[in-house]
């Protein structure tokens, strides 16, 4: 994620997939979320990786991003 947040300054990611989101980058979100529930906070703390903390904090805050998580929730 370093090597992208470095290469791709100049946009609002960086992102999975160069400089625009993509359904890479939302589709991790569950994984995420997952993670967090089944891995102890010991084991696996977000602070200790700040640009991944970083990125999920731009994804889950973009208007996109929202729009596609109350979509799949609504066809649940």
């Amino acid at each position: 994620m370093s090597q992208q947040k470095e290469k791709f300054s100049d946009g609002d990611g960086p992102w999975l997939v160069g400089n625009k989101r993509t359904y890479a980058d939302i589709a991790f979100i569950p994984w995420h979320v997952i993670i967090q529930m089944v891995i102890d906070k010991d084991a696996f703390n977000e602070d200790d990786y700040p640009n991944v903390k970083e990125w999920i904090t731009k994804l889950k805050n973009a208007e996109a991003t929202k729009k596609v998580l109350e979509a799949a929730l609504a066809n649940r």
